[in-house]
């Protein structure tokens, strides 16, 4: 069975390649991982390198034409596969030699560029393993469309006339439409091409493939994650060069998009090529360790006609016609029977089948990949379980039951990523074969209750998106007679499990307890948000009115654009709601009033430039999963063009008929600057130092063709694993790429209206913190120490190395380690309602260490009116971890859970004996607090 699994088409043993589309969200070349790609081929002359090449059986590869134009290229060509670096040999490198070469017959060397694919087949049988695995073949049904982003790989010129990379390099491009494709190479003198091409690249060009590339493949992902052949690396004009306005360049800077031999337009002669294998047939029964049946040419059935599978008891497994080729069947029986039907009333080509015996200890999990038909009790479970599952993962179980029996399903673990609705990851359990009468469907932590089909069929579905693998489940089944079965048991099989899961935030800003999803791998849609995913996003309205879109910066100012808020003037008429997802709910847990808008002073509304204002809220927001801020960036933080950031809002569909009330996404590369200001060359003010762009050369996937206003464009800082607010959207026309506030270019003047009032958060993980005077008291922020001065003497020894003295103790924020708070006060006579806070913040990955050095407080006043209180936690939605008085034993140590801490001091008599000095330090987490390694000073204080 390993062997079996082991040649699944389309799958990395190092898992979804999606890192490329999220985590790794910059579209551009850059070295492929080890074993990332096992279906890529080097194609070598003399030991070098010249073309690539792609898997898709163990005897065959496939590549192009062009490639193979020597006509002695068969006696010395050699294939390797389990490649990666060029410069050494590897171990998983396995070389075979080329026995036959099959070209396209309407390949023609003057017009390489159309029916550029040949089919190479190797001297021997390539053994797979976790650096070698064939790439799926695409199925008449695949439908990639403009704007979906695809991978293309090779070992070819890193620029053009450039050098050559050691290692295999890969590259994200997204489908350009095939007319703008033609329309473009129409600009190129003597340029011939026919309709079986893709074409894919940036209109303003940066990323491609280049010489070397040739014959190396371009991957599309299916839904449920299999990476597809697309199409071969055929030809293109220089390498990445603009092609935007090609008209309008000279002969020598004209570019192209990458053009590529268009394989599911050519399926039918490539599947002709592949299907040489023998066959063992037997009166109608399949039988034999393998074998093929094969038409002349394979061309998929009407439902007049089709094939019916059965057991030698004449059992009915399946029928299948039609034009969607059903995925494969692991059956467990030794032999089945075959049955060709047909009307008779039309002739057509057929069908061609392959079949292999596997092991009868059968992997559990061997629905993955294939449909597993199962006649007798056992198990299953989540591929690599107990390990966590794969992403992007279809998984199908059907179960058979004796005549007139039920079927029980019994989860013995269970662990999915829980979601509303079961939306992400699921198991979906059915009582027929069509997977239409649905029984249940599961996601989350809890076990749930035995399941029950009482058809004798029982039809499972596990389904995964990208993110967020867990365990998975195991489960088994039996069959059980219906006279067995109590009533109870009946009525209890049907119980849905959806725990929901509970995160803490260990970043000040940029992050969201939802991690955003993208179900879409095209840059030209828009889709549905995962609710709460963007929990910066804020509806501003007016009148009760959505009419813009902003970001949360602060606890009291969210960042939108001048525009959305120009001649609305009146404050109290606007309200801003955060963390909501439907624009229809009407159950928001926070509405904030406008305390006052301050749009930037040099926008005139005549113009575009300088397209943001701030909005000061009469109340701080409490931040939790659904609300918090996003980072600013760096005032001289600059995108690269062509990196894919992301637009959210509500308007983005477009025309009002369109619209949604619920909140949607777009990603967007980053459009070049020089680019930009060419298409909007005739636009009054034009593109100014104070904008970006970002979007597709023209058409429906950019924010100029929405509604949109206010709304922020976050880019994800890889190396900080945070989201930044890059822009905001402003203004475009005719569907050309989104003109976007330039928000680097407004952080100064961000950081001079806000720090009268507020603190802010920026994309180095710390808040920049910013004096507040108000009513002579001041907030301040300390590196390590706060001390409120006294006379209270003490028989530790405190260092007062960097402490920073404030004249009260309002609000201090405190954001390096080791440090202490100590607050003398003997002596001094306090007034009644005196009250202290600090607020401890350490970075991402870390937790709170305070140790209590020295607690005073009087007994009688503590038993009434004086308190230190401890909170897991800032600002408001902090929970309480220590008090004190308490009538419980006083701690001396406490530890934080995340990476807030919250302490309050209050009085509300005189107590002239009341004073405290805590020690603090940050500490990273690990698995368990009784292992905790210390990024502190080893001169950290002793516990009590």
């Amino acid at each position: 069975m390993g062997e079996l699994l082991s040649a699944r088409c389309g799958e990395s043993p190092l898992g979804s390649a999606r890192d490329l589309n999220y985590l790794s969200r910059i579209v551009g070349g850059r070295e492929s991982k080890k074993g990332q790609h096992p279906w890529t081929v080097s194609l070598k002359r003399n030991g070098k390198h010249f073309c690539g090449g792609i898997l898709v059986s163990r005897r065959h590869v496939l590549t192009a034409s062009h490639c193979l134009l020597d006509r002695n290229v068969k006696s010395y060509i050699r294939v390797f596969f389990g490649e990666y670096d060029q410069t050494i040999k590897e171990d998983t490198e396995q070389t075979f030699k080329v026995i036959e070469i099959f070209k396209h017959p309407d390949f023609n060397y003057t017009q390489p560029m159309n029916y550029d694919v040949a089919v190479l087949v190797l001297d021997g049988a390539v053994t797979f393993d976790d650096n070698i695995q064939p790439a799926c073949m695409p199925n008449p049904d695949d439908v990639f469309e403009p704007g979906d982003l695809c991978v293309t790989l090779g070992w070819g010129h890193l620029t053009e006339n450039g050098i050559l990379p050691g290692v295999l390099q890969e590259v994200l491009l997204p489908l350009v439409n095939l007319s703008i494709c033609l329309d473009v190479m129409a600009t190129l003198k003597g340029a011939v091409v026919s309709s079986k091409i893709v074409c894919a690249g940036f209109p303003e060009g940066g990323k491609d493939a280049c010489q070397g590339d040739s014959g190396g493949p371009l991957l599309c992902q299916r839904r449920h994650g299999t990476w597809v052949l697309h199409g071969l690396t055929s030809w293109g004009m220089g390498c990445g060069r603009s092609w935007k306005n090609n008209m309008f360049l000279p002969a020598n800077r004209k570019g192209s998009p990458g053009i590529f031999t268009d394989i599911q337009k050519l399926l039918g002669w490539v599947s002709f090529q592949l299907n040489t294998e023998s066959c063992s047939v037997q009166d109608g029964v399949l039988s034999g360790k393998s074998g093929v049946l094969r038409f002349p040419h394979k061309n998929n059935l009407r439902c007049a006609d089709g094939i019916s599978l059965y057991l030698k008891t004449y059992r009915l497994i399946g029928k299948f016609c039609g034009d969607m080729p059903p995925r494969s069947l692991l059956i467990s029986f030794s032999s089945i029977k075959l049955k060709f039907y047909s009307d008779f009333h039309k002739n057509h080509t057929g069908f061609n089948l392959s079949y292999s015996a596997v092991e009868p200890n059968t992997y559990p999990d061997s629905g993955c990949g294939s449909f597993a038909v199962i006649f007798e009790e056992g198990e299953i479970q989540s591929m690599n379980y107990p390990e966590n599952y794969l992403g992007n993962s279809r998984c199908h179980w059907i179960i058979h039951g004796p005549p007139d029996s039920y079927i029980k399903l019994e989860f013995e673990d269970f662990a999915l990523e829980p979601s509303d609705g079961c939306r992400y990851d699921y198991l979906a359990v059915y009582q027929d074969l069509a997977a239409e009468d649905i029984i249940e469907t599961f996601c989350g932590y809890s076990l749930p209750d035995l399941v029950l089909s009482t058809t004798g069929v029982m039809h499972i579905k596990f389904s995964t998106d990208e993110r967020e693998n867990d365990k998975g489940f195991r489960a088994t089944f039996t069959f059980v007679n219906p006279n067995s079965l109590n009533e109870d048991s009946r009525q209890g099989n049907r119980v849905k499990s959806n725990k929901e899961q509970t995160t803490s935030q260990d970043s000040i800003c940029g992050v969201s307890q939802v991690p955003p999803r993208f179900i879409s791998n095209s840059i030209a849609k828009v889709e549905e948000a995962a609710p709460h995913s963007w929990p910066w996003h804020t509806s501003l309205q007016y009148a009760g009115e959505h009419v813009c879109d902003g970001a949360i910066i602060t606890e009291k100012w969210i960042l939108t654009t001048a525009s959305c808020v120009f001649n609305r003037k009146l404050n109290d008429l606007w309200l801003a709601i955060p963390g909501i997802h439907d624009l229809s709910w009407l159950g928001h847990n926070q509405k904030g009033l406008v305390k006052q808008i301050i749009p930037h002073p040099s926008f005139t509304g005549q113009t575009n430039d300088f397209d943001i204002a701030l909005v000061e809220l009469d109340e701080s927001l409490q931040f939790n999963g659904d609300i918090f801020p996003i980072c600013l960036p760096g005032k001289n933080s600059e995108v690269a063009a062509a990196s894919l950031c992301v637009v959210s809002g509500w308007g983005l569909r477009g025309k009002e008929a369109e619209k949604s009330t619920k909140l949607q996404q777009h990603e967007v590369p980053i459009f070049a600057v020089d680019a930009c200001k060419a298409l909007y060359r005739q636009h009054p003010g034009g593109i100014t130092d104070r904008m970006l762009c970002a979007g597709i050369g023209t058409g429906q996937g950019n924010s100029s063709c929405s509604e949109q206003s206010g709304g922020p464009l976050v880019c994800l800082l890889e190396e900080k694993g945070i989201y930044a607010i890059f822009g905001l959207a402003s203004w475009g026309i005719n569907c050309k790429p989104g003109v976007y506030t330039k928000v680097p270019s407004f952080v100064d003047w961000i950081d001079q209206i806000t720090s009268a009032t507020e603190q802010i958060y920026s994309s180095d993980g710390d808040p920049n913190a910013h004096n507040k005077m108000e009513n002579t008291e001041q907030e301040g922020t300390a590196g390590g120490s706060s001390t409120v001065q006294g006379g209270l003497p003490s028989n530790g020894t405190s260092s007062k190395e960097n402490h920073y003295i404030v004249s009260s103790c309002e609000d201090v924020v405190l954001l390096k380690s080791p440090g202490e708070i100590k607050m003398e006060t003997k002596g001094q006579m306090y007034p009644n309602g005196f009250s202290c806070q600090w607020r401890i913040i350490a970075p991402k990955y870390h937790i709170i260490k305070v140790v209590i050095q020295e607690l005073h407080m009087s007994a009688e006043n503590g038993k009434c009116c004086n308190s230190l209180i401890i909170y897991e936690g800032v600002p408001k939605n902090r929970i309480v971890k220590v008090q004190f008085p308490t009538d419980g034993i006083v701690p001396g140590t406490v530890w934080s859970e995340g990476s807030f801490l919250t302490v309050e001091v209050s009085t509300t008599s005189v107590d002239p004996e009341f004073g405290i000095w805590l020690v603090y330090s940050y500490h990273h987490r690990t698995q368990s607090q009784d292992h905790i390694v210390s990024d502190s000073d080893s001169s950290e204080s002793s516990e009590p």
